[in-house]
């Protein structure tokens, strides 16, 4: 066997096969890792840009739990953030919840009281 140094670690090859053999086997990389971080972005939904400034990225997924959860105004509610990410430069990690972290902050809205009867109540 004979020994030369690569990129600092000692490597023996085998003279009978020309291949190299590691110093410390053990310590391989079975990129176990990566592998399975492919597999996350696998399976990561494709997010579109929504509002005006393109901005907003939401999965098909989480366009319909917004509509669910916002059928009212969810459209005001994905403009705003657009607007707020484009002024201030700010960015977030997850736009459905900052949208909805957003709506638990903010205060209920007036309901007026429901004056409705029906015939043989009284007021």
């Amino acid at each position: 066997m004979f020994g030369i140094t690569v990129y600092g670690k000692a490597v023996y090859g085998n003279p009978d096969t020309d291949t190299p053999v590691t110093e410390n086997p053990a310590q391989l990389s079975t990129n176990r890792t990566s592998t399975e971080t492919i597999n996350k972005r696998e399976k990561k939904e494709i997010q579109h840009r929504y509002r005006s400034y393109e901005n907003v990225l939401l999965s098909d997924t989480e366009y319909g739990k917004l509509r669910q959860e916002f059928p009212g105004d969810y459209q005001m509610r994905v403009e705003r953030l657009s607007e707020y990410m484009a002024s201030t430069g700010k960015s977030y990690k997850n736009h459905l919840a900052t949208i909805r972290s957003w709506a638990k902050r903010e205060k209920p809205k007036y309901n007026p009281a429901d004056y409705t009867f029906e015939e043989g109540d009284s007021l």
